[in-house]
């Protein structure tokens, strides 16, 4: 019978214990003698190799680049209002400017996204060319998933040179990945950073120096409170990285002053988003509801309990569906390896394997705390049918499990298939019918597809969330990956074949799901602020409530060098200070009423599709 501990595979230096005994020779000065001189040649082989490595990476890091800056080159504003408006504006702040509103929550809110965001605001104000620096800045930090998923199949997994590059561009080219490059979202970097906190926890636990495991513990410390600082999620993680100092600790794979040390590094760099919140001050006007309420509801009610639970399982059908079944693979693949749990404090005690294991169950812990989490914390109330399946909170996560799968089914034998592939689709069958029942009782209808791009292409349903297609699409398609992946014959054309199938979810994400969120806002005909209404610094602008609210959002960016007023222009009059007020125009029947001056304002220029205009106090 196959040792469980197979499912996660050894590296290739270590040694597979088997039942034949190695006869080796003793070292002698006869051997020594006896030994032919060093050519050097075998110095020169490495060096090639390290070389062409070098170039593969660097390569098929710039590939990733171009890729994702040639999916948005018609993609010049936001469309995933009001965060990416959010995140520009704050970063505006912490550049020195002007603030403005968000839709964050006080207790929520997260300040480390902008602060990579801020230094395009060093070269220029004009906020069409912001968000091309946002765009280029989300392409280099989300392209280096590839090197790091390639870090990760080497030494994680232990896998060969060649097939760690063919991982690293199979994660790479990931929608979970890939998809959010095209927003300024912090979704954009975060997996980035996930690859790297886990690289580093596992470089600690392997480290066979003192300093490399002492530098290796406080790095990833520092990229865990990295990740809170980035996004709520990473308070999650933080949770996880302290739960897994003490693990480490409890098992003896490091000492209790390091991890003392690790957990002090943790809280310093978590305590960023406080300096960050500081620097940012009054600044930004927060208007989101806190979750605090609907979440102690969550865990306090049964009705709240039910639909946490139900959301959470959303999240697991997408996690296998999302990754063409190889996810649910890697995820019955770690249960095999930790089973049976009599010895599994010893294992987990093992430098290379321990390690491996210890890395995956964190990984795991972290993915199921995010679910819960955030399955209780997302809204009730403005009927968004998408949350009973909401990948996003977990996405970042998504390239661990596929690595786990495709490389589970590579070592696996065929009794292994077998279970592998009956774990996977029980797995995916169960948590579809919990999500199917639970739509037949939902009242929610509200369906955006930018939260599911893999599952909308799967089933070609772009205005509503299907369940049952992309099951029987994702069931098909891991039935041909437990055929052709394990197979050498054929591996290279289901490598490819999975490539190709990420490209074409992002190709039709573009299309189906950006475009159209962006299409409407700048029309050839939109007047901006700058160049038609012909706003300059000095101005103070007043927007009113009864403009569309995401055309608010964009003069709150059009509008670089103050602040915006906002008012209600049916019960209030503008701001004495304001000298341009922008309020609806054109009574279609969507507006009450036009707003108009008095004779001391005049009109500057009209929207007539957007219906408002702009008016300038004489």
């Amino acid at each position: 019978m196959q040792d469980p501990q197979d499912m996660i595979p050894r590296s290739a230096s270590e040694p597979r214990q088997t039942g034949t005994s190695v006869q080796t020779q003793p070292v002698t000065s006869q051997n020594l003698r006896s030994a032919p001189q060093s050519s050097g040649k075998p110095e020169i082989t490495r060096s090639r190799r390290t070389l062409w490595l070098a170039i593969a990476l660097v390569v098929g890091f710039l590939l990733n680049v171009a890729w994702r800056l040639w999916l948005v080159r018609d993609i010049q504003v936001p469309a995933a209002h009001a965060d990416e408006d959010g995140y520009l504006i704050a970063a505006r702040v912490l550049a020195g400017g002007p603030g403005g509103y968000s839709t964050e929550n006080t207790e929520f809110r997260r300040v480390g996204y902008p602060v990579l965001l801020a230094p395009v605001y060093w070269f220029t104000s004009d906020p069409f060319q912001v968000y091309r620096g946002a765009q280029l800045i989300n392409a280099l930090i989300n392209s280096l998933t590839f090197p790091l998923a390639y870090l990760f199949a080497r030494r994680v997994f232990g896998q060969p040179r060649n097939w760690s590059l063919a991982l690293g561009m199979l994660v790479a080219s990931m929608p979970a990945v890939a998809f959010y490059s095209q927003y300024a979202m912090t979704d954009a970097v975060l997996v980035t950073f996930a690859l790297a906190w886990l690289l580093l926890l596992h470089t600690w636990l392997t480290a066979t120096t003192v300093r490399g495991r002492v530098l290796a513990a406080l790095g990833a410390s520092a990229v865990a409170g990295a990740v809170y600082v980035l996004h709520v999620r990473g308070t999650m993680v933080v949770v996880m990285h302290l739960v897994a100092l003490v693990a480490f600790a409890v098992l003896r794979r490091t000492s209790w002053w390091l991890t003392i040390v690790a957990a002090a590094m943790t809280a310093v760099a978590a305590s960023g988003n406080t300096v960050l919140q500081n620097v940012l001050g009054d600044a930004i006007i927060t208007e989101g509801n806190s979750p605090r309420s609907q979440m102690m509801a969550a865990f306090t009610t049964l009705d709240g309990a039910v639909r946490t639970v139900a959301r959470a399982f959303g999240q697991l059908w997408y996690l296998a569906v999302g990754t063409w079944g190889l996810g649910a693979i890697g995820l019955v693949a770690l249960v095999l390896a930790v089973w049976p749990v009599r010895d599994l404090r010893r294992r987990l005690g093992e430098r290379i394997e321990g390690g491996r294991l210890l890395i995956l169950l964190t990984t795991l812990v972290a993915t199921a705390l995010i679910a819960v989490a955030s399955s209780a914390s997302l809204p009730t109330n403005d009927h968004r049918i998408n949350y009973h399946a909401y990948p996003r909170y977990i996405h970042f996560l998504f390239p661990v499990w596929l690595m786990a799968g495709v490389v589970a089914l590579r070592v696996a034998d065929r009794r292994r298939l077998r279970v592998l592939a009956l774990g996977a689709a029980g797995m995916t069958l169960f948590s579809a019918g919990v999500v199917y029942l639970r739509l037949q009782f939902t009242k929610a209808w509200l369906f955006l597809p930018f939260d599911m791009p893999e599952t909308t292409l799967l089933s070609w349903q772009w205005d509503a969330i299907r369940v049952a297609q992309p099951t029987i699409v994702g069931l098909v398609l891991l039935g041909l990956l437990v055929f052709t992946l394990p197979r050498s014959r054929t591996v290279a054309i289901a490598m490819v074949g999975i490539v190709a199938l990420h490209a074409a979810v992002m190709v039709a994400s573009v299309e189906k799901i950006t475009k159209p969120m962006t299409v409407d806002q700048y029309r050839a005909d939109t007047p901006q602020m700058v160049r038609d209404a012909h706003l300059r610094p000095g101005d103070v602008v007043t927007v009113s409530t009864e403009t569309l609210w995401y055309f608010r959002w964009n003069v709150m960016r059009e509008v670089y060098w103050d602040r915006i007023y906002v008012f209600n222009s049916v019960t209030e009059a503008p701001q004495d200070e304001a000298n341009i007020v922008i309020g609806p125009y054109g009574n279609t029947g969507r507006h009450a009423h036009n707003w108009v001056g008095g004779p001391e304002y005049r009109l500057v220029v009209v929207d007539q599709y957007h219906h408002w205009a702009v008016w300038r106090k004489n």
